[in-house]
């Protein structure tokens, strides 16, 4: 793939699928952000920001006129709702907070989270606690309008690859994969009106520019009729890269400390079911019998092993979620000794 545009990867816009396409990734597991450079505009992982601000230096449009420059956005609420939920598992990031949010309203109601994506094309650092304005926000429309930066929708992807082959040249391959794991992360329309539209307010300017570039992608017409695209991906594809660096119940499970303070026993676990796991539902359908099993052995006669008994289900990742709500409850009331690696009992659960 032709390499000269600059794309402008702003978190959690599906830019890592556009990155694999790019990067010609097989595979799920080849999913990598890219290294950053003049090409590439993301968050630099050691000082923790975008590599984005002199694209919107006036004094840099020049330079830039010609550059082919394209990124994404997505609705601003459910754009932090998928950022909280992915970065509340990396302390790297976390740590950066005044103070650790105790779910995601509290989340967006920290001034640092607020607006992130203007603060993220500016280059600050992610969670700065700088406070943005209007004039940020004008600083960024201006660029987009000027040079200008082809903008797609996260809600309208197929439409946007369509969009950015048109104007800069760039060939998407015919399958495309879609980086999808948490399905406890709940959807954008579940969360009630009153925390939408409070966190709506709270990130008025993200919002702000995202209706800006939506009227203009909106009145785009494609001139061309284009060859579909095929998504693949769900969340069992991602399994084993996510397990790769998290125990496989952090996916929903609140309370970590339940994870460290049994940190042997889940290394064991994992090792013992990834040696015949083919693939990631194999992976969650196993490590979802052993960790029931091994509670049986380590705790029962609990209202922990009560509840796991009741899930109908082990073979699929929703009951993995239902596990975590189980712990979490348990762990809340310290029902749950340390545990260790038994074998299961006679006629321990098997599904």
């Amino acid at each position: 793939m032709n390499r000269e545009p600059i794309f402008i990867h702003i978190p959690k816009t599906g830019g890592t699928s556009i990155t694999a396409a790019m990067n010609n990734a097989l595979v799920l597991g080849d999913l990598g952000e890219g290294e950053l450079d003049h090409f590439y505009r993301h968050i630099d992982y050691d000082s923790k920001k975008s590599n984005s601000a002199d694209i919107f230096e006036p004094a840099n449009f020049d330079r830039y006129k010609s550059a082919g420059i394209f990124m994404m956005l997505r609705e601003p609420v459910d754009r932090l709702v998928s950022e909280y939920h992915f970065l509340k598992m990396r302390p790297e990031f976390f740590s950066l907070l005044s103070r650790q949010p105790t779910c995601f309203m509290d989340y967006c109601r920290l001034g640092e989270t607020q607006n992130y994506c203007i603060k993220f094309l500016l280059g600050y650092r992610i969670y700065a606690p700088d406070p943005i304005t209007e004039e940020h926000l004008k600083k960024v429309t201006t660029a987009i309008d000027t040079l200008p930066i082809h903008v797609g929708i996260y809600e309208d992807f197929e439409k946007s690859l369509n969009y950015f082959s048109e104007n800069l040249g760039i060939k998407w391959p015919s399958e495309m994969f879609r980086k999808r794991m948490n399905p406890s992360r709940p959807a954008v329309g579940t969360l009630p009106k009153d925390e939408y539209d409070e966190v709506l307010k709270l990130n008025a300017l993200d919002s702000s520019l995202y209706q800006h570039c939506r009227v203009v992608f909106d009145s785009v017409k494609l001139q061309k009729r284009h060859q579909p695209i095929e998504f693949r991906g769900d969340q069992y594809d991602y399994v084993f890269v996510f397990v790769n660096r998290f125990c496989l119940l952090e996916i929903s499970l609140e309370n970590r400390d339940f994870i460290s303070r049994n940190a042997q026993f889940f290394l064991g676990l994992h090792n013992k079911v990834i040696q015949n796991a083919n693939d990631g539902r194999s992976y969650v359908k196993r490590w979802n019998r052993a960790f029931v099993e091994s509670c049986q052995a380590n705790c029962p006669n609990t209202e922990l092993v009560a509840t796991l008994n009741e899930i109908k289900d082990l073979t699929t990742i929703e009951a993995t979620t239902e596990i975590a709500k189980a712990v979490d409850l348990a762990w809340s009331k310290g029902q749950i000794p340390p545990l260790v690696m038994k074998p299961p009992k006679a006629g321990g659960r098997g599904r």
